[in-house]
């Protein structure tokens, strides 16, 4: 497979921690061959997306894969100037039937061959087109949306959403049943589509960091730490060990705080408040520490690209190491108590599966593929030098069912208290806190991918001197909303919210 690939590579570099990240430009024909050759070698996309190239005055159709042996791949093809179009990659990745109707109403540029004429993001109300450079945008039709049916003897549907109880954000939900077995599900999104592809373009990049960390507000340090990466990678710019370290510790914090939210709200869902109030408490003490060292619950705009400035002193070092000594002795007592509990146990296990099998040919990412067997954790992947990383070792679960995605989460949670307190002793054994900073070669585009609690987060970015040219963002929850619809299949209407929950995605970060 290399070989295949190596002829293509116009650029190789690196990014966090040193990870190999290779360019490759090949025509357009080629990259389907490219994608079936990633998918038969355990590879998965990341995203894909369209730019302009202001060089060459042309329009490029990049996709991105992660490999299992610690490679990233941006593949580019230049389209035609007239009338340009790009492949179908559906067959091998799913996510591209969503992608791709994303990108036509993005850009106008379409699929060939694709059947699949339904708008995606687009509700009627903002034209098709809005990211071309030359403004050419047409009139978005409000259409009625063509679910796929299911007829036979006693078949009928149940529509969910898009509004929904409490505070959840919009989405629609079309359940096909036979009595209360479920026989399809199939989602529809958009509802909460803000623009912000269009909003990052030519603002400074302090004003896009703190824009691009408002996609999903639960994952906003992954959003903005992935930002900060690209635009460093873009300028060439290295970021002191120190301020990496500390960037590493909030992106920890995140994870932590949302896993133990995510697994009290399961144990809600499955009918056990009491126990969840327990969670709930765990979490918002996280978060009003949070408060204490960063100003901020969800600790928003506490990365910002190219600074070197420390936000953490000793004394909140300190106290976030006794912190977090009392949050996992608590964590460890829920956790015996979740994995004793068979009314619990009873309620998870068997619910929501998703094999391995299911979870390659989806291509699923993060937390989800981990349930599912699959081991990818970008901050675990070996860099360049051969260097054994400072991260953990991947852990997987093989039962892709409900209790899995719980135990997925009591493991990542565990791992990022210990990395915390890996951090801040290296941090504290740091002593040399110089601000001094180097550059490498710069590159024409910047990719920042981050291991956010659902999966990885990733953006890339085009500067053009103190403004972002056009930016692209992804997050997990686009490849992972699949799952949800497989998940369900042969379960019952009630096990939805305790299904659905278990994954948690974003509807904010999939509709951006």
């Amino acid at each position: 497979m290399m070989d295949h690939l190596k002829q293509y590579i116009i650029h190789s570099t690196s990014f966090s921690n040193n990870k190999p990240l290779h360019f490759l430009d090949v025509p357009l024909s080629e990259q389907l061959n490219i994608a079936a050759l990633i998918k038969n070698n355990q590879g998965v996309l990341l995203t894909e997306w369209v730019a302009p190239n202001q060089t060459t005055k042309s329009t490029h159709w990049f996709t991105l894969y992660l490999l299992s042996d610690a490679s990233i791949y941006c593949v580019q093809s230049p389209l035609k100037q007239t009338r340009p179009t790009i492949l179908d990659l559906s067959s091998q990745f799913p996510v591209c039937n969503r992608l791709q109707r994303a990108i036509y109403e993005l850009t106008r540029i379409p699929t060939r061959h694709f059947k699949d004429k339904r708008y995606w993001l687009n509700h009627g109300y903002f034209p098709l087109g809005i990211l071309r450079d030359n403004g050419s945008t047409k009139p978005a039709r409000t259409l009625h949306y063509a679910f796929k049916k299911v007829t036979g003897d006693g078949a009928h549907e149940i529509p969910v959403g898009p509004v929904h109880a409490g505070i959840i954000e919009p989405g629609h939900f079309r359940f096909s049943v036979v009595g209360e077995r479920i026989l399809k599900l199939e989602e529809r999104f958009g509802y909460t589509h803000k623009g912000i592809h269009q909003l990052l373009k030519n603002k400074y990049i302090e004003d896009a960091s703190t824009l691009i960390g408002r996609v999903s507000g639960d994952s906003t340090v992954a959003y903005a730490l992935a930002f900060a990466q690209a635009c460093e990678q873009c300028r060439g710019y290295i970021t002191n060990s120190n301020v990496i370290l500390e960037r590493n510790i909030f992106l920890e914090r995140e994870r932590l705080m949302n896993h133990i939210g995510d697994i009290g709200a399961i144990i809600n869902d499955a009918g056990l408040p009491a126990l969840q109030s327990s969670f709930s408490c765990l979490k918002e003490r996280l978060l009003r520490y949070n408060a204490h060292y960063m100003k901020h619950r969800y600790m928003m705009d506490c990365i910002t690209p190219f600074s070197q400035n420390m936000r953490l002193s000793h004394t909140p070092l300190k106290s976030m190491i006794t912190e977090l000594i009392e949050i996992e002795k608590e964590l460890r007592s829920l956790h015996k108590i979740v994995e004793t509990h068979g009314g619990l146990q009873d309620r998870l296990q068997t619910t929501g599966i998703i094999s391995t099998e299911q979870a390659h040919q989806l291509g699923l990412l993060g937390l989800t593929a981990k349930a599912s067997g699959i081991d990818l954790d970008i901050r675990c992947l070996p860099p360049m030098d051969g260097i054994t990383p400072n991260f953990i070792s991947a852990r997987t679960t093989i039962t892709g069912d409900v209790a899995a995605r719980v135990e997925m989460r009591f493991k990542e949670s565990f791992d990022s208290i210990n990395l915390i307190r890996k951090f801040i002793k290296q941090l504290e054994a740091n002593t040399s806190l110089t601000h001094d900073h180097e550059h490498t070669l710069p590159t024409k585009i910047g990719i920042g991918i981050v291991e956010g609690f659902r999966g990885p987060v990733t953006v890339i970015v085009s500067l053009d001197n103190n403004r972002v040219e056009w930016c692209h963002f992804h997050d997990p929850s686009w490849q992972n909303w699949l799952a949800v619809e497989y998940a369900i299949f042969n379960n019952i209407v009630a096990d939805f919210p305790l299904i659905n929950k278990s994954f948690n995605l974003s509807y904010s970060g999939q509709d951006s």
